[in-house]
């Protein structure tokens, strides 16, 4: 279904979904690479001190609200191309799906089976080579669960999320994906949390430094 801005914007309203970009909305500069941030509250936390450190030669864009789900982002990428200012002035895009995936109540299994999720990052990355021709995909790892708190959300501990992280890992590298290891910076670095898998400020802009050197990568590696 073609779905216009207008009706876009009703829809996202009703359930609850995206607001649009917002303020991230702008006409990429000419000078400048564009790139666009795709992930859950762990994106949410460090996109603005992404698009801070890389004002002078990125414009960054990012949805207001939260990914959730890998097939939440299939679902909705569809629709986010089309309020994109252009989306064949992405030079890279920086993606994560994993921690509402890999939520459990009471111990039970994930939310999404391993075989699922893997599946459905393979079809995001189609889609996001579909929607934007130009772009260098890159994956970032799910960020460690804080152990040191209990949760019944994330009962099964980091063994889940190490898990998880592999098979995607083994899923996208192949297909040409950069990855970006978020959960080997942040477990590595002591990079602190303020609950059981959310980031201080100064977290966030630590995990922010290191997307932003990825990015850069990517980007020079494009010209």
């Amino acid at each position: 279904m073609d779905v216009s801005r207008r009706g876009f914007l009703a829809t996202a309203g009703a359930y609850g979904a995206w607001s649009a970009f917002g303020s991230s909305l702008k006409t990429a500069a000419e000078d400048k690479c564009g790139v666009l941030l795709l992930g859950d509250s762990i994106r949410m936390g460090y996109c603005g001190f992404v698009r801070e450190a890389m004002q002078d030669r990125a414009e960054v864009f990012w949805p207001e609200g939260n990914c959730m789900f890998a097939h939440y982002t299939l679902r909705f990428l569809y629709d986010w191309r089309h309020i994109m200012p252009d989306p064949a002035k992405i030079d890279v895009v920086h993606w994560n799906n994993g921690l509402w995936d890999m939520g459990q109540r009471d111990g039970r299994e994930p939310l999404t089976p391993r075989e699922d999720y893997v599946k459905t990052l393979v079809r995001i990355h189609g889609e996001l080579r579909r929607y934007f021709p130009n772009a260098r995909i890159v994956f970032a790892t799910t960020t460690p669960i804080n152990t040191s708190i209990k949760c019944e959300q994330h009962t099964l501990g980091n063994a889940i999320v190490e898990e998880y992280n592999a098979a995607a890992v083994a899923a996208l590298k192949p297909l040409g994906v950069e990855i970006d290891d978020l959960y080997s910076f942040v477990r590595d670095n002591a990079v602190p949390y303020v609950d059981i898998v959310h980031y201080t400020p100064e977290g966030s802009r630590l995990i922010a430094g290191e997307v932003v050197r990825v990015i850069d990568r990517q980007r020079k590696a494009a010209q």
